[in-house]
């Protein structure tokens, strides 16, 4: 038999033998921090700013993350602490929709749930380049991307797009790239690599715009991000 209840927009279902937490809408809440030259790739300007009222939303609210120029292939950062955690959660989803207003100007768009317990810390960051046509997984341990075979292609000017992505913390301390589902398209990644160090307990996530070689103009609006750890 299931519990089901609600919590400060946090839902826990718990049952025999697992207990699964999702932080809802995690657009819509506070404690989101933005930088760019934190990247390391170069320095952007930038636009990050939570709407209540935005011109392009599923829910009526979002996040607008974009780059204004600056650096070729620069990126803009947005983080979030969720939650402590303990070590008995290893297993993540991150579910988003996104919409970016002049996807031609892009490089692409990052999207990681974090998680870090017992002395590493866990990154499990995605990205998706258009340049590559392919989602990467970042090599933690390594700090270098590793290309995949899961699609990702530029998206249509102003249109929304599902993003599911699906990531475990394994028993002996790796990180595992599950699968990607893109617009109901599920590609299965199945890639491992190391963590780092880390110090504390909890999970968060993180959201990235990338900009291209002459750091054109670009938004992108997240919508109605839930987070799943369990």
């Amino acid at each position: 038999m299931k519990l089901v209840f609600k919590l400060f927009a946090v839902l826990c279902l718990c049952g025999a033998g697992f207990a699964q937490s999702t932080y809802a809408n995690l657009d819509d809440t506070s404690g989101w921090q933005s930088c760019s030259s934190c990247t390391g790739g170069g320095t952007a300007k930038y636009v990050f700013q939570q709407l209540s009222n935005a011109a392009f939303s599923r829910d009526g609210k979002a996040i607008k993350l974009g780059i204004s120029g600056g650096s070729a292939w620069s990126h803009v950062l947005a983080y979030k602490t969720v939650a402590p955690t303990t070590s008995s959660v290893r297993h993540f989803i991150d579910d988003v929709w996104l919409l970016m207003d002049k996807p031609a100007n892009a490089n692409g768009f990052s999207i990681a749930g974090h998680q870090t317990i017992g002395g590493r810390h866990y990154r499990f960051s995605t990205q998706c380049s258009f340049l590559k046509g392919v989602w990467s997984v970042w090599d933690t341990h390594n700090g270098h991307w590793l290309t995949t075979s899961a699609p990702c292609t530029r998206p249509l000017p102003l249109t929304w797009r599902h993003v599911v992505i699906e990531t475990e913390r394994t028993t002996d301390s790796r990180e595992h790239f599950i699968s990607f589902t893109v617009d109901g398209r599920q590609s299965i990644v199945n890639k491992y690599v190391y963590p780092e160090s880390g110090s504390g307990a909890s999970v968060g996530v993180h959201i990235e715009a990338d900009a291209n070689g002459q750091a054109a103009p670009f938004n992108i609006y997240w919508d109605q991000f839930n987070f799943t750890a369990w």
